[in-house]
């Protein structure tokens, strides 16, 4: 994006307010030595000599893009000082044109500012210390509201219990979920330079960037390289699993993915790094227990989360979905150990087409689930589509949601509702999650596509009366008419 620094022609004046006569100023990478372009036009075409030589009255042509450090010296090559500059980036115009889009209407681009007011979609460095971040967007946050989504590039590694405040307002925690349960954040879970992404929910920042289907905390990739899709093959012995991984701490929450090189015997642990040996367990009606002999299989990955009890609890064990180990290391039912699966199975329902009618019901939801998952393919419906929670009945009111689009080369555009999670028009394919903060209280964000070139993002939040068992797909008009696609739900 091309912005002015800061002005065309812009004059430098040396210490006694006089221009600067035949000056030169030198451009660099923010916070670095190395030489950045500028340029004399605003199209960035021709591009400026480094350092910039001033005329006599002390001016030059300086267009540019970014960051930059510059230091500013006299004729004599003597430093009269030195500062930063940026280009400006705080409306959606300029939003739209650091991504490379350009709004196809004023009217398209004022629903967007009005979308962004919730929505903070570049990353802000924080200030403050290591446990109390502040952070400043372009445009001041008058008062917190649920569902604000913020994007914050830390200065520095947390501490334990660490708290942040926008535009000056109150500190509030900056926590992490796991199973439903908000824990505040650990030392170094937050790390400098590792973009983190929360969102304001009644009084908390909860920690949102985990795309995997496990509720876990959101440790950065720099921290934990052997996560559910890369499987680490496991040395030691059949009792004792060791791994290697750049896992600096253990956070309740954190997955790791093990390809065991021999089946475990009894009561079996696993060491990451130099962390120390922690016993390998499995969810049984709400008991961790030590998984018995044979759970884990040669050469068969297994998917581990960190419990704050101080266990790697196996997710979706298969040798108790197969029914082929007992406790005792012999083959069982799988019946004999479904209760105990709760909390760890991954469910799936059963898919239904959406080529006709204006809403799809999932029910059954067992009370006990802390994440839902709604999978949609190409799903076509008359108006923008709406997914609504049941509690002894689908409810229609008490939600904060907005739905986002990224059209071609159109700047983003947006829609919200309180009567549901909202999803902007067009034929969507992707994915909806919804995750317990505990109380009855639920987050939720979406992300998907239309077709190559148009994409689809959301988010939300929404206070329930009691537990979900059930789950609606309709339209925001409440009439629009399904005409294709396919839809389903997971739950865990």
């Amino acid at each position: 994006m091309a912005a002015i620094l800061p002005q065309g022609k812009t004059q430098f004046l040396d210490g006694n307010g006089a221009p600067l006569a035949l000056g030169k100023v030198w451009f660099y990478a923010l916070g670095t030595t190395t030489l950045k372009a500028t340029y004399q036009d605003i199209n960035l075409t021709t591009p400026n000599v480094n350092p910039v030589l001033l005329d006599a009255n002390g001016a030059a042509f300086i267009w540019g893009s970014g960051q930059y450090s510059m230091v500013v010296q006299d004729a004599s090559g003597v430093q009269v000082y030195a500062g930063d500059t940026q280009a400006p980036i705080s409306t959606s115009a300029d939003i739209a044109s650091a991504l490379g889009y350009t709004p196809a209407t004023a009217a398209q681009g004022a629903k967007a500012d009005a979308a962004l007011s919730g929505i903070y979609l570049i990353p802000m460095t924080t200030g403050g210390t290591a446990s109390a971040y502040t952070a400043t967007p372009s445009t001041a946050v008058g008062s917190y509201a649920n569902g604000q989504m913020y994007i914050l590039d830390p200065h520095v590694d947390c501490a334990a219990g660490a708290t942040l405040s926008i535009s000056g307002l109150p500190a509030a925690p900056i926590k992490t979920q796991a199973n439903g349960v908000l824990t505040n954040v650990l030392a170094g879970e937050i790390l400098q330079g590792q973009p983190v992404n929360v969102v304001y929910s009644s009084g908390n920042f909860i920690i949102t960037n985990n795309d995997k289907f496990a509720v876990v905390s959101s440790l950065q990739a720099s921290q934990v390289a052997n996560l559910a899709a890369e499987a680490v093959l496991t040395t030691g012995t059949s009792t004792a699993y060791a791994v290697t991984s750049p896992l600096k701490t253990l956070v309740p929450g954190v997955e790791v993915a093990i390809l065991p090189h021999v089946t475990s015997g009894s009561t079996p642990t696993l060491a990451v790094n130099s962390l120390g040996a922690v016993p390998i367990r499995y969810n049984n009606a709400g008991t961790l227990t030590a998984v018995p002999q044979g759970a884990l299989k040669i050469n068969a990955p297994a998917i581990l989360i960190y419990d704050a009890s101080g266990a790697w609890v196996m997710k979706n064990p298969m040798w108790a979905i197969k029914g082929d180990v007992t406790s005792s290391g012999r083959l069982v039912d799988a019946a004999a150990l479904g209760a105990g699966l709760q909390g760890g199975a991954l469910n799936i329902g059963t898919p239904v087409a959406t080529t006709s009618g204006t809403a799809v019901t999932f029910s059954g939801i067992p009370a006990w689930a802390k994440r839902i998952v709604v999978n949609f393919s190409q799903v076509v419906n008359a108006s923008n589509l709406l997914v609504q929670l049941g509690s002894g009945g689908i409810v229609t009111t008490g939600y904060s949601s907005t739905g986002m689009a990224v059209t071609g080369s159109n700047a983003t555009a947006a829609t919200s509702s309180t009567a549901g999670m909202i999803v902007y028009g067009g034929t969507f394919t992707g994915r909806m999650v919804f995750e317990s903060i505990g109380s009855n209280k639920w987050v939720c964000s979406h992300t998907g596509m239309v077709d190559a070139s148009n994409g689809r993002f959301g988010g939300g939040s929404v206070a329930l009366s009691g537990a979900v068992d059930s789950l609606t797909i309709t339209s925001s008009s409440g009439t629009g008419a399904f005409s294709a696609g396919l839809v389903n739900i997971m739950w865990e």
